[in-house]
């Protein structure tokens, strides 16, 4: 790649046989664009006018790209003998915008608005909750929706109320989303819980414009998106994450913890991040023998040694097995701590932490180990990282 001033030039190389201009090919050849920006905010293409494609199938190129204005910029494709590929005469670009800081989730709330509207109600669509009977009651339901679309034309004000029921009813429902994204305003979705036929037909007549009911003591409820507030609140002191004993990944909740003093052998280690294994899942879900504290491996600072450790002393940075690492603080066995590597470490210390270390290293050649990076992972594991040079 070389660039001056306003203009870049860069090479590619994808596989364009099949294309007239391969996908990955325009890809790579505007990325240089971001070095044409004038700040650093991220811009995407948004619009291309004078587009012209001179050679089919290419498979490498170089791009010539020039900022003709404020978020424009003209670009040309040749191959490697300089021949012409593509002309883009005016490429816009515009800002990405911004992740939004809240997150959304579904929330049902009760219907306020009772609306007339004529519906065309389906048989009480439900099964057991096996696959074979849960496979014909989505293509019995495949045939309700095309036999409905084919025999109500679109100019026809009456909607398919589809009543559904159970475990089974769920994946009718998420066919007939799919429909209804292609037809939009022509079903509306029932769930019916504990309901009646007579009751979910009611419900759907007074419904108005809604695409989906649900059925419940509370009433007719309808989804809504509702900006999503972090229930999980730190408690003052120590604490922990912790499963609650109910089998649901919504129950976890951070419990106080009460520390207690060092045994021989131990050490406490404030935790900077920590592992997130598929044995915590197991745990929470009430699938793991014992129920054993959440969080078996973590990243740290030494706070404090018990009798009878000498290989750490407060300050060092270890990482390491530390049950009960989802919190501020653990307790670690002596012997399950390794050192987080320095720049100086040798490549093996910088690439390697165990899976299972065996006692006194931390550190196992088997394990199936990533670059160094600054992050560690190994099967049925996430990977985890951190800054190192971050921590005092």
């Amino acid at each position: 790649m070389a660039g001056r001033g306003r203009t870049v030039r860069r090479g590619v190389r994808p596989d364009g046989a099949r294309f007239g201009i391969h996908p990955a090919l325009l890809d790579a050849a505007l990325q240089p664009l971001i070095l044409l920006s004038p700040d650093t905010r991220v811009r995407l293409p948004f619009s291309f006018s004078g587009v012209a494609v001179h050679t089919t199938g290419v498979s490498s190129a170089r791009v010539h790209l020039v900022r003709t204005g404020t978020g424009t910029y003209r670009a040309t494709l040749t191959d490697l003998s300089g021949n012409p590929v593509a002309d883009i005469t005016a490429l816009t670009v515009r800002p990405a915008a911004e992740a939004r800081a809240a997150v959304l989730h579904t929330q049902w709330v009760p219907l306020t608005a009772s609306t007339p509207t004529e519906v065309v109600p389906s048989p009480v669509l439900t099964a057991e909750a096996d696959a074979d009977s849960v496979h014909a009651l989505v293509q019995r339901a495949r045939a309700l929706v095309q036999d409905f679309l084919a025999e109500q034309p679109e100019r026809a004000a009456a909607r398919l109320a589809v009543l559904t029921r159970g475990v089974a009813g769920a994946a009718v429902r998420g066919l007939v989303r799919s429909a209804a994204a292609e037809h939009p305003g022509r079903f509306v979705l029932v769930d019916m819980g504990d309901a009646s036929e007579e009751d979910a037909v009611r419900a759907a007549m007074t419904a108005g414009d809604e695409p989906e009911l649900a059925l419940r003591q509370e009433g007719v409820l309808v989804p809504r998106q509702a900006r999503y507030a972090p229930e999980l609140t730190a408690p003052d002191g120590a604490y922990r994450l912790s499963e609650s004993g109910t089998g649901q990944l919504d129950d976890l909740a951070l419990l106080p913890w009460q520390e207690a003093a060092l045994e021989p052998g131990q050490v406490r280690v404030a935790v900077r991040a920590a592992g997130l294994n598929f044995r915590d899942v197991l745990i929470t879900l009430g699938m793991y023998p014992d129920r054993p504290p959440l969080g078996g491996e973590g990243a740290g600072t030494v706070l404090e040694v018990g009798p009878g450790v000498t290989a750490w002393r407060p300050g060092d940075r270890v990482m390491g097995m530390m049950p009960g690492a989802f919190g501020p603080r653990a307790v670690a066995d002596h012997r399950l701590l390794t050192a987080i590597p320095t720049a100086g470490a040798s490549p093996r210390r910088r690439r390697c932490l165990s899976r299972s270390p065996p006692p006194g290293t931390g550190c196992s050649t088997s394990a199936n180990c990533a670059p160094a990076t600054g992050s560690w992972s190994t099967p049925a594991r996430a990977v985890w990282a951190w800054p190192p040079s971050s921590w005092p």
